[in-house]
């Protein structure tokens, strides 16, 4: 990753400088603040482990971080992710941790923690995500280093007797910046205002997006979001989101589709995914829904043409159906030495009550594959051709999911040594028990 940060030490130290006699004494000593009543009401008394089943659609998920930048829109996937799913079932509980985060150069995290349930608490079912950062020291050049402790993040989406609500927050321990070795606090900046240090760091804390509404109720939170434009580099710290939906008659649907997702090394640095659209829990009622995009170009080694993402999903009290599907008019990587056209992964899902699920990718199609100039035959479903020292491709990759199906209409992996995995067309789709 490029490492073009501000060298202006002179610049940097007058506008730290500026900083400190800005600061009284009370601000940079001061503690983490205050839970507010959102965090206090979702921290309330433990609910009971045994799972108890509700009318309504629940989600809790989160990350510790995420890296997004540099020349490619690359990054370091997300640490300690975790998802409850869609349930009906009061009780679930999911969580993960990490004990530290190397920021691929760019500096450290120190240890992270994902807590998720739904539970009923005081006459409210809820759906909560919690997330704790012990810290984060960064690395921006030139001598300078930025770090942020205690970084915690809830989100509570709930049912009461008055309806669907959602809260959130943030809290935080203190935030230093550091120049020439000596050490700035600088206040905790409120929420949608961001402290900009020009050409070389953006800080925000604490960004909240609530929806109420007479069928459901969500909350998301992020913690912190860092901008460094040496580097291209956007991190987000400590995300949560909690979501309550009512028109859950028959059981939970599970399913996205994206247009396209990239792994490099392991899932060590990754791209997307891309157009990803998230199944409700209650599906669509019926309804089809789409993200479009015109096209995007990854620095002229992959270029996507337009692309759009689809889904449906509905539901009565005996039977549930429902499909996710992406479609990518064209793929061209490497200047045209790897040209694919037409791309469809589709998944359908039905289930009948008192029967197992019943999926199939039929709809997964890709219209001509053509390699240095010559068309090649397409595979058949779950078989892969090889251009020698290019990539290796694979069409209709399926697999089977509890109550459902996962496709991939095209696998490329490259054969460069990269171990880079990019896959086009991606959907999937479960309909499960509450």
């Amino acid at each position: 990753m490029s490492r073009r940060l501000v060298p202006a030490i002179a610049a940097l130290a007058l506008a730290t400088s500026g900083l400190a006699a800005a600061i009284s004494p009370a601000d940079a000593a001061r503690p983490a603040e205050a839970a507010s009543p959102a965090a206090a009401t979702a921290a309330a008394p433990t609910p009971s482990t045994k799972l108890v089943k509700s009318p309504y659609g629940m989600r809790a998920s989160g990350y510790g971080t995420r890296v997004r930048g540099g020349q490619i829109p690359a990054g370091s996937g997300t640490t300690a992710y975790d998802s409850t799913g869609c349930t009906t079932s009061i009780g679930r509980e999911a969580g993960n941790t990490q004990a530290g985060v190397n920021l691929q150069g760019l500096g450290t995290v120190g240890a992270v923690d994902t807590s998720l349930r739904t539970e009923k608490v005081n006459g409210q079912i809820a759906s909560v995500s919690e997330h704790k950062v012990a810290g984060i020291n960064l690395d921006l050049g030139a001598g300078t280093g930025l770090s942020i402790t205690a970084i915690n993040t809830i989100a509570r989406a709930y049912h009461d007797k008055t309806g669907f609500h959602a809260t959130s927050d943030t809290t935080i321990g203190n935030i230093v910046l550091t120049v020439g070795g000596i050490a700035t606090p600088i206040p905790i900046p409120a929420p949608d205002t961001p402290i900009v240090i020009p050409g070389l760091v953006s800080i925000e804390v604490g960004r909240s997006e609530i929806k109420e509404g007479p069928n459901g109720a969500q909350a998301r939170e992020k913690g912190v979001q860092i901008e460094i434009p040496g580097a291209g580099a956007k991190l987000k710290i400590a995300a949560s989101f909690a979501s309550i939906e009512d028109g859950v008659t028959f059981g939970p649907l599970h399913g996205n589709a994206s247009t396209t997702r990239i792994a490099v090394l392991g899932d060590l640095i990754t791209s997307g995914p891309t157009l990803k659209i998230i199944m409700p829990c209650a599906g669509t009622g019926g309804e089809v829904k789409s993200k479009e995009l015109a096209g995007v170009n990854l620095a002229n080694q992959l270029v996507i043409g337009a692309a759009t993402s689809t889904q449906m999903g509905k539901q009565s009290k005996t039977r549930a159906i429902g499909f996710e599907q992406a479609q990518v008019a064209k793929v061209d990587l490497g200047n045209g030495a790897l040209v694919i056209n037409a791309i469809t992964g589709r998944v359908n899902v039905s289930r009948v009550k008192g029967k197992k699920a019943v999926a199939n990718a039929n709809g997964t199609t890709v219209g001509s594959i053509i390699a240095n100039g010559q068309e090649q035959a397409i595979p058949d479903p779950g078989q892969a051709i090889e251009i020698p020292g290019l990539a290796k491709i694979a069409f209709n990759v399926q697999e089977k999911i509890p109550g459902g199906l996962h496709v991939i209409a095209i696998q490329i992996t490259l054969l460069d040594g990269t171990a880079a995995v990019i896959n086009i067309g991606e959907a999937k789709l479960a309909i499960r028990k509450g």
